[in-house]
């Protein structure tokens, strides 16, 4: 026995009522959606990464610190060397500081670890940027789809 219609896969779209039609058309919006995001970031994912292993190499490949910083300056696209530039900046504004040796130390060390901190950060958020909405579809089409089929 066959229990599957003969028709196709237009014909069953053509006589869906409204509501079918809509919840279908919007899972389809939200998947179309889904793949662009997720193509586009596989890209930049994977494009950071490779800026971001060369900058390292070119730094440590560097003799010193000064042409380190000077070669990741070189690789400005990176987000390693925008992240570097933050903390050379803020290196640069300590030692206009007016206190004493040890306290600069102490000064430094932590606001580096700060500036990193909030450097990575920002380009963390950069590439992370619309995952929030991927983790919605995941959670959200089941259902929207079985709504469509009640």
């Amino acid at each position: 026995m066959n229990f599957l219609p003969d028709n196709d896969i237009l014909t069953l779209l053509s006589g869906a009522t409204l509501a079918v039609k809509l919840v279908m058309l919007f899972l389809g919006c939200m998947s179309l959606w889904s793949w662009t995001i997720i193509f586009f970031k596989f890209f930049s994912i994977g494009t950071a990464r490779k800026r971001v292993i060369s900058g390292y190499d070119a730094f440590m490949a560097a003799g010193d610190l000064s042409k380190g910083i000077k070669q990741l300056g070189d690789k400005s696209d990176s987000p390693l060397a925008r992240v570097s530039s933050l903390a050379v900046k803020e290196f640069r504004q300590l030692e206009k500081a007016d206190v004493n040796r040890e306290r600069r130390r102490l000064l430094v060390k932590d606001t580096l670890r700060r500036v990193l901190k909030q450097g990575i950060s920002k380009e963390m958020r950069v590439l992370t940027r619309n995952l929030p909405f991927l983790a919605t579809c995941a959670n959200a089409a089941p259902f929207i789809g079985l709504f469509g089929t009640v």
